[in-house]
């Protein structure tokens, strides 16, 4: 899989909601639905072809409510599949369903988040307001500090190190550590809470 990782998480919506609106977002940017459908026990590598898939066509997993966040994983290989910018998606989701939207990402190792609501972006990583954007979705007895201090944490050894320090403080999945960032492997994932959603690139007319 690729080096660089995005994950998507979507605040208050339902994930039946969340899939009506990637269908439309997608359909928005020029691509249709292929398949849908729940994931089983073993997750996305139980997919017949997914190894296949994943180089082929942009893929994604969406949970149900993990606490109360919605996630949306692009599974696809980055750089080897021609696939919406996940910041888009973002932007377009947090619009269409007027939800905060979470952007998490890892580019060369290096950790940022961006903030979007009601189709616009709040801020980034680093950026002044962007920390206070997330203020009124932080768990009881997490101060903002704390937050801070994941983004810019030197001792940790990597950008996926520090996402996995952001993300749990935000409680982004509900558990005691953020388990998405190493889905591929990872075998504390409910997968059968998730969704597998594929899409194809439409003909242009």
């Amino acid at each position: 899989m690729a080096a660089n990782r995005a994950f998507l998480h979507l605040h208050g919506v339902s994930r039946a909601a969340s899939l009506d609106a990637l269908d439309a977002v997608m359909q928005e940017l020029g691509y249709g639905r292929d398949i849908a459908y729940v994931l089983g026990h073993l997750g996305p590598r139980d997919m017949m072809d997914f190894e296949v898939m994943v180089r082929k066509q942009p893929l994604y997993l969406i949970s149900d409510g993990l606490e109360e966040w919605v996630a949306v994983i692009p599974a696809h290989v980055e750089g080897k599949v021609a696939a919406p910018d996940p910041a888009d998606l973002a932007r377009l989701l947090s619009g269409l369903l007027e939800c905060p939207a979470l952007l998490l990402r890892v580019v060369d190792e290096k950790f940022g988040f961006q903030v979007y609501q009601l189709g616009s972006r709040l801020g980034g990583a680093m950026e002044e307001g962007a920390l206070g954007a997330l203020t009124p979705y932080l768990p009881s007895g997490v101060p903002l500090e704390r937050i801070q201090e994941a983004v810019t944490l030197e001792k940790l050894p990597n950008g996926l190190s520090r996402l996995v320090g952001f993300a749990t403080l935000l409680k982004l999945d509900g558990r005691a550590e953020y388990s998405l960032a190493d889905w591929e492997s990872s075998k504390v994932i409910p997968w059968t809470r998730f969704y597998a959603s594929s899409y194809f690139a439409l003909r242009k007319k």
